[in-house]
């Protein structure tokens, strides 16, 4: 999708890291769910980063907050800010979420959507790193409301 991928940026990565995955979704979602992503972009938010933090013993880490239904645990992820390059996204969102500095080991790949809604598309993407990091979790970010980890 046109506008949302940082392609130079992508391609630093790729030199850096070595050859990366894309893929690209339609997600079909409600008119409040629509609106919600037309705000986002509003904000200025047309891109995450995800973070597949692998544990020594070679599990990846998850987090749950207390609104998520019950047994849900998903990656680490959160928002690029406008102007901000992707890798210093990545350490930031480690940092508040995880508290931990951590280091990125591969650049994994780019995720694009689509949020269709009759005829409304909002895009969206999604920059994957596998990280790691030492020391025990906790994030440094209440607005975050992280509430348990898990390592699957």
């Amino acid at each position: 999708m046109t506008g949302v991928v940082d392609e130079a940026q992508v391609a630093r990565l790729i030199r850096k890291y070595g050859p990366i995955q894309r893929e690209h979704h339609v997600l079909q979602v409600s008119a409040a769910s629509e609106q919600w992503w037309r705000d986002m972009r509003a904000k200025g938010r047309q891109s995450e980063v995800i973070l597949a933090l692998r544990r020594p013993e070679g599990q990846v880490l998850l987090h749950t907050k207390p609104f998520y239904p019950p047994g849900t645990y998903r990656l680490t992820s959160g928002g690029v800010k406008p102007n901000e390059k992707i890798v210093k996204a990545a350490r930031r969102e480690g940092y508040e979420e995880l508290g931990l500095e951590i280091r990125i080991e591969r650049f994994l790949g780019v995720i694009t959507y689509a949020f269709q809604h009759d005829d409304a598309a909002i895009a969206f993407a999604s920059y994957v790193f596998l990280v790691n990091g030492d020391g025990e979790p906790h994030p440094t970010d209440p607005d975050e409301r992280i509430s348990g980890y898990r390592e699957v």
